[in-house]
């Protein structure tokens, strides 16, 4: 799967849980943790704290949408590109902060690859 359609899974089914559990998995930090455990939101959040300090792009905003579900909340993420603060074009949702944050994380990983790949 690519990132973009990583991204775009539902996370309020299981098979979309598994599938950006397994995608996190596959990220060095984060590879240590078994199949069988949700990987900490403390350690999604160090992944994006180190991402953003090495590679200047950041989380510009994380906000509530009370008008995108008539039955939750879902949490939109912008991220940017310290160097000319652009951003890269992409809102990130989810249903839950765990689901943004996870997703934040791989993208910003994907970007990391692509800023690493032109260099």
């Amino acid at each position: 799967m690519t990132t973009n359609e990583i991204i775009n899974v539902n996370c309020r089914k299981e098979e979309g849980r598994k599938i950006i559990q397994r995608a996190l998995r596959k990220i060095k930090p984060l590879s240590s943790y078994q199949d069988d455990e949700d990987i900490p939101v403390e350690m999604i959040e160090k992944l994006i704290w180190k991402l953003s300090l090495k590679y200047n792009m950041r989380v510009a905003s994380i906000m509530p949408d009370l008008w995108a579900s008539d039955k939750s909340i879902i949490w939109t993420a912008r991220v940017i590109n310290e160097e000319n603060l652009s951003d890269y074009g992409r809102s990130i949702y989810g249903a839950s902060m765990y689901e943004v944050l996870s997703k934040t994380a791989l993208f910003m990983y994907s970007k990391r690859n692509e800023r690493r790949d032109a260099k």
